[in-house]
């Protein structure tokens, strides 16, 4: 029997790579003959497996995945295989495992409570709409026999969205090596949370692979960018009064709860205004005349816009309000550049 499997970048170390090779080790020992397309062969311990190099030239996704999905049909019309297992979105396949979940799915998740702008370049993004529509061909062809879950909520995402009954829709989780894997590793637990200095009572996640984004994982900007944005916010608003836009962008870059967003946002700001307070009227710049009435006619506008904000902050979603930060973030960086050329 020969079994053909399509992977279009086979990396050893990832997760469907992982389950795949479990998977095929035990075929070998049953004679199982393997072919597998792809466009790179890595090295990698399965040295029985037979590699079909399908590489067509490409740029940009759309051609990528048109082109390789084109190359593959052909190839497998013209080859002695008994089964075809894809981990591509190909109309050409017996069993189909889906490593990424349903396209269709991702995208509603991701598009909720997204911003208008966002929503329009996936509306017009060709790549979307050709993965959109080879999804639906996929799970509509007569071909395919069988789709391996690798949990529920995929089964019934594809259950709910393409009516596939449940005996064409297994559920099959990736192992765990008991070897690799085992109660034994807590005796490295506290030096290497000593090493990162991660609280022995805290609470932790550990992220293994790539593609966060389109996971769900929101992508929060590192540590190390607060010295340079601590030193330039600081001389910003010693020159200018106007250091607050990079805190902003910090704050809004790391925290992703918007109670927390809020609270250290604004004990931020009551910070710097506080030293530039004391460093103002240390410099003389506070007895201007007229600047106190000045900022005296600004409190009833100020103390209006925080009632509105903060019923607006209780009604709306965490997303709205970090897409509002970056909308007022960009709309002072206009009003800057504007006051500077003028």
């Amino acid at each position: 029997m020969r079994l053909a499997i399509i992977r279009q970048r086979y990396t050893p170390q990832g997760g469907a790579e992982r389950f795949l090779e479990g998977a095929l080790e035990a075929l070998l020992e049953r004679n199982v003959a393997i072919t597998l397309y792809t466009r790179e062969w890595p090295q990698t311990h399965l040295q029985l497996i037979e590699p079909h190099i399908c590489d067509p030239y490409y740029v940009g996704p759309l051609w990528r995945d048109w082109g390789f999905a084109r190359a593959v049909a052909r190839e497998i019309a013209g080859a002695r295989v008994n089964l075809v297992q894809s981990h591509e979105r190909l109309t050409t396949c017996d069993v189909y495992r889906p490593p990424d979940g349903v396209h269709a799915a991702w995208l509603e998740e991701r598009l909720r409570d997204a911003p208008a702008t966002l929503r329009w370049r996936v509306a017009v993004d060709p790549w979307h709409r050709y993965t959109l529509a080879t999804e639906r061909r996929l799970f509509a062809s007569p071909w395919l026999r069988a789709v391996l879950c690798n949990s529920k909520m995929v089964r019934d995402d594809i259950k709910a969205r393409f009516g596939l009954p449940d005996e064409r829709l297994p559920v099959l989780y990736n192992g765990v090596d008991s070897n690799v894997y085992s109660p034994a590793l807590a005796a490295h637990r506290e030096r290497i949370r000593a090493k990162y200095r991660v609280p022995a009572d805290a609470m932790l996640f550990l992220l293994v692979g790539s593609g966060f984004t389109r996971k769900g994982v929101p992508i929060r900007m590192a540590r190390g960018w607060s010295v340079p944005i601590g030193f330039s916010g600081g001389a910003l608003s010693a020159m200018f009064g106007t250091g607050g836009v990079l805190f902003a962008m910090y704050f809004t870059g790391r925290i992703r709860d918007k109670d927390e967003l809020r609270a250290t946002n604004a004990s931020m700001i009551m910070f710097s205004a506080l030293v530039r307070v004391v460093l103002f009227g240390m410099t003389g710049l506070l007895t201007q005349d007229s600047l106190l009435a000045c900022a005296a006619l600004l409190v009833p506008a100020m103390l209006a816009g925080f009632f509105v904000g903060n019923r607006l902050h209780a009604v709306i979603s965490a997303t709205r309000v970090v897409n509002l930060v970056y909308g007022v973030l960009v709309v002072a960086g206009v009003s800057l550049i504007y006051r500077g050329g003028a």
